[in-house]
């Protein structure tokens, strides 16, 4: 709109945390700009990387911050101004204001904005902390309120769910009477390939037609995620691809239509998702969304594994091999080149590849000639497949551009990153959804990619959907000469990439039986996974599935080791029984590859059959705490499961009287699982540890996995007597607490309460009066999905839901207030503070707060940084700010130890950020 945009944050603070955010993903690092700016950072590259083949930011983000025409450069001001609210009260507001006069309504702060026009309307913006409204008045030049609006953030719903290109809504399968012997046919059932990309959307985030742009590289039917849309391990599960099917995700970039998914996925759970990617776009993708949710830098690197990747140095990735390269871009942004036994896919990434521009670079010394070979070559490489961007200049490759690459080269080339193509274009838009998968694997050495239709511009949903390749889609031949020999002068190849581009020789080396296993692929009435050639890889995601069994995350190494040799891997063909009926409670099966499904004969069991996907398993329901997928379903020990993919199954099947053995000998969370189901067979059923958790409004929501994993860390059940404390201010943070009857109280002094700041970015700031309003609305919807955190709604809304309590608003305030009448104590060291204080925080003076039944209770936030800085100087680190104690009844709470429910927020990390900052979730 060529003007700055108004926005209204809270205070301070919120300014310089959005001003973070959109430096990192404007500018980029900070580190490249101002007098001693750097022009690369050594981390990212390989210790042989020729000096002029680095990029150097520093020069190439000043050319792209300049205003053209100009040597002005952007800025944050010419994008954004910010209006803070400022605190009211409407006895002592000017006259000229107009507060709203509904007597509910006592508005505590008040946003004013002055159009810069003269004779124009004023904005006022009024927030009540208690009632969480806000009132918006326009107000004309002769004062009078013209228009009133009413916001509530409560109100406001984040999208459950949103459409990636290729993908459909799948409506649920209508039922069918169940009296055949052969199971249900699979629909739409995709079989990943050994190396070939999907496509997940292919615009950008200014389409409001089109997903933005995202990809699957498929290594030995594994998936590996670039850039994924928001959503996308949604769209993928929907398709029967699980989450412990996706091993890794790139991130090539920090723009919002790049890494948002990126952060999603983190929030999944699932396992720790592994971020590949340099040091200095990891660096800054942690700053932005640190800043963004209000995160701390170490809790956020604390909820994934970061796998750095160098320029210059190849990076193994099961079973291929990743060639990175930073492409041209306003921010570091990386390309890449993945190999995989002789077959290859270049990824562009985000990139401004025009010979003229680079020439330019070049002559105005932004960057060396050897740079600008090496990027003007990179489109030329031989591959199989080529993921070229385009996009709006001056930041991306136009298409005329494109349009004058040599034939050779587009004949291997799909164009990403944009929906819009004019309709006599030679080029080719990238199939999208699973349909359109590229399988690479499934040709013959020489062969390119089929033609299709172009998109029209502004294409309509239906149009979209024709122009995609049709389900599996064999290239076509052609041959194939040297592109040296066929490029234009403007590229003209250099020697940057030779050792890339010199793969006849490799194709030529395949061996008989490589061909016909590739070739094999193909063939339906046989199990082709069979054929699929074993992967150096194959043991690590051997490992990585059992992984997501209860018990084994805490297995020592003799144990794990023994697991595999007990662990059996067999193919099936489709149709044939995987386990027989009277089977199923002696053995666990997990699906390494393919789709099983339960059959059975009877017609009066009305139980839809359950479908099993790589990733699933079905066993005995210690095993497998989801109740339709084990086999102590009604009638499952009626029913046996068959293979269901054309191409067959893989699974791992152990026996689960061995299972048993080895997790008896080698883990204590198994140990821990028989004993609390001991202790619970002499207990009511309303108080075991699922009718409890099912009545907390947040933990209700945890998968099957993540219950089983915190029931087995049940430690001990603890009796309160009225009175006693569960902690004190100053003690060390080491427990976690379960309330199972009774109620307990916190302590504070009198107007140091607050509710947390929802550190989402969200409107709702509120400092209340009284605790139970604010527990009132955070308990409508407080929601902990089957990763911790309910991805499909967002972060923004998880946070805004969350009950949190913080005790108190400043952690001087008792010490102030008890100081004045007792003398000071520094000393924090001890156990506890003393007792003098405490009778002071059972005084008149202090107000008490309860919580009750299925409440969760403790600092998770101390006891991490605890555990994160051990060695800190804070010697208050690590300690509780607030007080607790037993209600006038007593309570009854189940203990987990710190080190226990460490270990489950390590495994689980996206409940490890729902948790920060909380002391109670009800």
């Amino acid at each position: 709109m060529r003007k700055a945009v108004v926005l209204i944050v809270e205070g301070e603070r919120e300014e310089r945390d959005v001003r973070k955010v959109f430096e990192e993903t404007l500018f980029g690092p900070k580190s490249f700009r101002g007098p001693h700016a750097e022009s690369w950072r050594e981390e990212d590259y390989g210790k042989d990387y020729s000096r002029n083949l680095k990029a150097d930011f520093k020069r190439e983000f000043e050319y792209f911050r300049c205003i053209p025409g100009t040597k002005k450069e952007l800025s944050i001001e010419m994008l954004l101004s910010f209006k803070h609210f400022t605190p009211v009260s409407p006895s002592l507001a000017p006259p000229s204001l107009h507060p709203p006069s509904s007597p509910p309504y006592t508005p505590t702060s008040l946003c004013v904005i002055k159009p810069p026009e003269p004779n124009s309307d004023t904005i006022e913006i009024y927030k009540s902390y208690a009632s969480q409204k806000y009132i918006i008045n326009t107000v004309s030049p002769l004062k009078t309120v013209t228009g009133t609006a009413t916001i509530t953030p409560s109100e406001i719903q984040d999208p459950q769910q949103t459409t990636i290109d290729g993908f459909q809504k799948k409506s649920p399968p209508p039922r069918r009477p169940l009296t055949t012997l052969t199971p249900p046919s699979p629909k739409n059932y995709f079989s990943p390939p050994s190396f070939g990309c999907t496509i997940l959307g292919n615009s950008h985030g200014f389409d409001p037609s089109g997903s933005v742009s995202g990809y699957v590289i498929w290594l030995n039917g594994r998936g590996i995620l670039v850039d994924p849309p928001p959503f996308s391990s949604k769209t993928l599960e929907a398709e029967g691809v699980r989450r412990s099917c996706i091993i890794g995700v790139v991130l090539t970039h920090c723009h919002a239509d790049h890494d948002a998914g990126t952060f999603m996925k983190i929030l999944e759970g699932g396992g720790k998702v592994v971020i590949i990617t340099t040091d200095t776009i990891y660096r800054s993708f942690i700053r932005k969304y640190s800043a963004l949710s209000e995160i701390s830098e170490t809790f956020l690197r604390r909820s994934h594994r970061f796998r750095p990747a160098k320029i210059g140095e190849p990076l193994k990735i099961f079973g291929s091999v990743f060639k990175f390269f930073h492409s041209l871009h306003t921010i570091p942004c990386v390309g890449f080149r993945v190999e995989w036994r002789s077959r290859s896919i270049v990824f562009s990434g985000d990139h401004l590849n025009d010979p003229k521009t680079l020439e330019k670079l070049v002559k105005d010394k932004v960057m060396t000639r050897e740079r600008a070979n090496m990027l003007n070559e990179m489109p030329l490489q031989d591959c199989d497949l080529l993921l070229h961007e385009s996009g709006a200049p001056p930041i991306h490759t136009t298409l005329e551009v494109l349009e004058a690459l040599p034939e050779e080269v587009k004949a291997r080339m799909y164009v990403v990153h944009t929906s819009n193509l004019p309709e006599d274009s030679t080029l080719r838009v990238a199939p999208t959804g699973t349909a359109g998968t590229i399988r690479i694997s499934e040709t013959v050495p020489g062969y390119v990619l089929p033609q299709n239709k172009a998109l029209t511009p502004n294409p309509t949903p239906e149009q979209r959907r024709s122009s995609l390749l049709p389900a599996d889609s064999i290239l076509q031949p052609v041959s194939r000469s040297s592109i040296a020999a066929n490029a234009s002068s403007a590229y003209s190849p250099h020697g940057a990439f030779a050792s890339m581009m010199d793969l006849e020789g490799r194709r030529a080396q395949l061996t008989r039986s490589e061909t016909k296993g590739i070739n094999a692929e193909r063939t339906s009435n046989s199990s082709t996974l069979s054929l699929r050639e074993t992967s150096s890889s194959d043991s690590w995601f051997m490992l990585s599935l059992l992984y997501n069994l209860p018990f084994v995350s805490d297995l020592a190494y003799a144990s794990v080791m023994e697991l595999l040799e007990l662990s059996q891997i067999m193919t099936y063909v489709k149709g044939s029984t995987v386990l027989k009926k009277e089977e199923r409670r002696d053995h666990l099966v997990m699906v390494w590859e393919g789709e099983i499904v339960e059959c059975h004969t009877h017609d009066q069991d009305a139980r839809e059959p359950v479908t099993f996907h790589a990733g699933d398993w079905t066993g005995p329901l210690t095993f497998q705490p989801n109740v339709d997928q084990s086999c102590e379903a009604s009638s499952a020990s009626k029913r046996r499961v068959v293979a269901n993919s054309p191409g067959g199954v893989k699974i791992i099947k152990i026996a689960v009287s061995e299972f048993k053995f080895v997790l008896g000998t080698g883990s204590q969370l198994y140990s821990k699982f028989q004993e609390v189901r001991r202790i619970e067979k002499g207990l009511p059923a309303s108080d075991s540890f699922g009718k409890i958790i099912k009545e907390n409004s947040s933990l209700r929501h945890l998968n099957p996995i993540q219950h089983r994993h915190l029931e087995s860390l049940t430690r001990s059940r603890v009796v309160y007597e009225p009175g006693d404390y569960l902690w004190r201010r100053g003690d060390f943070s080491d427990a976690t607490f379960l309330v199972i009857r009774g109620s307990a109280e916190f302590l504070s002094c009198r107007g140091s309460w607050e509710i947390n700041k929802a550190r989402s970015g969200s409107l709702d700031t509120p400092r209340c009066a009284t605790l139970e309003a604010a527990l009132s609305e955070a308990k409508k919807s407080v929601d902990i999905s089957d990763g911790g955190v309910d991805a499909a709604s967002g972060f923004a809304t998880v946070s805004r839901r969350r009950a949190t309590i913080a005790l108190p608003t400043s952690s001087a305030t008792v010490e102030e207030s008890l100081s004045r009448s007792f003398g000071s104590s520094n000393d924090l060291e001890s156990a506890a503070l003393d007792e003098k204080r405490h009778e002071a925080l059972d005084s008149s003076d202090l107000r008490q707060h309860k919580v009750g039944r299925s409440a969760f209770v403790g600092n998770v936030s101390e006891f991490m940084l605890a555990e994160e800085e051990p060695d800190s100087k804070n010697i208050s680190q690590g300690r509780h700010k607030s007080t607790l104690r037993a209600g006038c009844k007593g309570c009854e709470v189940i203990v987990f130890s710190k080190d226990d429910f460490m270990h489950f927020l390590n495994t689980h990390s996206g409940i490890l950020l729902s948790l920060l900052g909380t002391e109670v979730v009800v």
